[in-house]
C-alpha cells in the first residue's frame, strides 16, 4: 500500500504539470478544430521576392488585410535605395480590391531598374487608402506594417 499511495500522487502531479502545456499547444495550433489564430487587425505588406525580368525588376508583394473592412484602393509612396543607401527612385504602388480578412499577391514591374542594385525599400507615406465605399479609412497609416522575405530591407 505504501508504494501505491506514493506512486499515485507522483503520477497525478506529473500529469498536472503537463496539462497546461498540452492545453496551450492545443489552443494555439493552427489546425485546431479548423480554426486558425486571428490575423492582426491591420494591413501587412510583405515584399516577398524581387525578380529580374527584361528591362525591369519585378517585385512580388503579399498584402494581408486583417481588418473587417475591405480596401478599394491603397496607394503607397515607396523609395528604392541602392546598396550604399543612395536613393534610386521613387514609385507609387497601388493595391486594389483587398477584401476583408484576406491575403492577396500583387506584382509590380519597376521599369529600367536592376534588382541587383536594390538594397532597401522604404514605405514613405500613404497616398490613398479608401474603403469599399470609396471613403478614406480612418487611421489607415497606423494600420499598416511592412516586412520582407526578399533579402532586402523593407521598412515603414
Amino acid at each position: 500500500m505504501t508504494v501505491r499511495t506514493v506512486f499515485v500522487p507522483r503520477c497525478l502531479a506529473a500529469l498536472l504539470t503537463l496539462l497546461p502545456a498540452a492545453a496551450f499547444s492545443q489552443a494555439s495550433a493552427p489546425g485546431n478544430n479548423g480554426i486558425a489564430p486571428p490575423k492582426p487587425a491591420g494591413i501587412a505588406i510583405e515584399l516577398n521576392k524581387l525578380e529580374s525580368v527584361p528591362n525591369a525588376c519585378r517585385g512580388y508583394f503579399i498584402v494581408e488585410n486583417g481588418s473587417a473592412e475591405g480596401v478599394k484602393e491603397l496607394k503607397i509612396d515607396v523609395f528604392l535605395f541602392d546598396r550604399s543607401g543612395t536613393i534610386l527612385r521613387r514609385v507609387a504602388l497601388t493595391f486594389s480590391d483587398i477584401r476583408p480578412n484576406r491575403t492577396k499577391v500583387v506584382l509590380f514591374d519597376l521599369a529600367e531598374a536592376s534588382c541587383a542594385e536594390v538594397g532597401r525599400l522604404l514605405l514613405n507615406d500613404v497616398l490613398a487608402c479608401n474603403g469599399n465605399s470609396g471613403t478614406p479609412i480612418a487611421n489607415c497609416p497606423e494600420l499598416l506594417s511592412a516586412r520582407t522575405r526578399a533579402g532586402v530591407e523593407f521598412r515603414y
